[in-house]
């Protein structure tokens, strides 16, 4: 063989082994985004559960999320939230579907039904998922926190067109631009709180609302509805693929839950007699029922949840692990809130038994 021909046989070999390996890394790069949020695609939301068995759910689950919250809906009950959150370093970073901020070490928390959730990151859809008497806003922000058995709790807040969100434009604007996969770190900063010193919340068990949908997801939506520029949404979108810079699932069949509402003054977390009562001068046996009825609410909430739930927040657990876990947690959800009920009751009555005691005795 002439060197002539030696060297074109190497030169052919070395463009088919660069052909190849640009293929690879397209297909690895494809991988990341195998689905996308394009009404009527192959890969839009109406097909992600199709797309491969372990995200079946996001077709076949009955307790999806985001939905419409039809406030004439909703059943009133206690309140059921108390925020702690702590400065501590967070990286920003661009995660393909969405603009995600992660939290490294203690960021703080919420507490929900006496259960602690720690805050592990945010992120952003546009416009919002959830809607609200079928309104559809521009933006909303997800809180994800995790508890210690890996359970998850997401505070939503919706967000409109207006003036400028402080978080967004103090913290994190700076760091947004050329954003990729790597991230850039923002030092230590705050989960953003509610602008207003008293709100309402609405609460009920849902899923992810990206793939692989996975349920069991407790769900609290703000009603108050916060601000944010045109210019800080295309921020959030700039760095994303065209794919996603429409990045809100279409809301999902209620099918049957219920939905609840409740109130918390975020100055006094801990008043929770004042959280609790429908009316300040309601008697005790008027808060003995309502506390009752939240009670029979919360359990009525969790025998409506959907049996097959999956906890991993990265990936879905098998059927009988997940089936055991959805179990552990209605079993602990429901022993807490008869708890409290019985604790409220005890507390309500003892003023007047002890006052039916001393009537006897005179």
């Amino acid at each position: 063989m002439t060197n002539t021909n030696l060297l074109s046989l190497l030169f052919t070999y070395f463009i088919v082994s660069s052909l190849c390996f640009l293929a690879i890394c397209n297909a690895a790069d494809s991988d990341e985004h195998e689905y996308n949020y394009d009404e009527g695609s192959s890969e839009g939301p109406e097909k992600w559960g199709s797309l491969t068995s372990e995200w079946k759910t996001c077709s076949n689950g009955k307790s999806q999320s985001p939905i419409n919250i039809d406030t004439k809906k909703t059943k009133a009950q206690a309140s059921d939230l108390k925020k702690a959150y702590k400065e501590a370093p967070a990286k920003i970073s661009n995660e393909g579907h969405a603009i995600v901020v992660e939290w490294d070490g203690d960021a703080g928390g919420i507490e929900v039904n006496g259960s602690t959730y720690k805050l592990v990151q945010c992120h952003w859809h546009t416009p919002s998922e959830h809607t609200i008497d079928g309104k559809q806003y521009d933006a909303e922000l997800h809180y994800v926190h995790k508890n210690e058995k890996d359970q998850l709790a997401v505070v939503g807040i919706l967000y409109e067109v207006g003036d400028s969100d402080p978080f967004l434009e103090n913290a994190i604007k700076d760091k947004i631009k050329a954003l990729d996969k790597d991230g850039n770190d923002l030092g230590k900063i705050i989960a953003a709180k509610s602008s207003s010193d008293k709100n309402k919340f609405f609460r009920y068990f849902g899923s992810l609302t990206t793939p692989p949908c996975s349920e069991g997801v407790i769900w609290t939506v703000a009603e108050d509805i916060k601000s944010i520029s045109k210019d800080q949404i295309q921020l959030l979108k700039g760095p994303l693929e065209k794919s996603f810079q429409e990045n809100a699932r279409p809301v999902q069949d209620l099918n049957g839950r219920i939905v609840t509402v409740f109130e918390v003054k975020e100055d006094d977390d801990d008043d929770d007699d004042d959280d609790v009562k429908e009316d300040s001068d309601s008697s005790g046996a008027d808060s003995s029922i309502f506390k009752l009825r939240n009670g029979i609410i919360i359990a009525t909430m969790l025998n409506m949840a959907r049996k097959r739930t999956m906890f991993d927040f990265f990936k879905p657990s098998d059927d009988h692990q997940s089936q055991q876990e959805v179990d552990n947690v209605r079993e602990d959800v429901a022993k807490k809130s008869q708890s409290q009920v019985d604790d409220d009751y005890i507390m309500d009555e003892s003023p007047r038994v002890e006052s039916e005691k001393n009537d006897a005795s005179n």
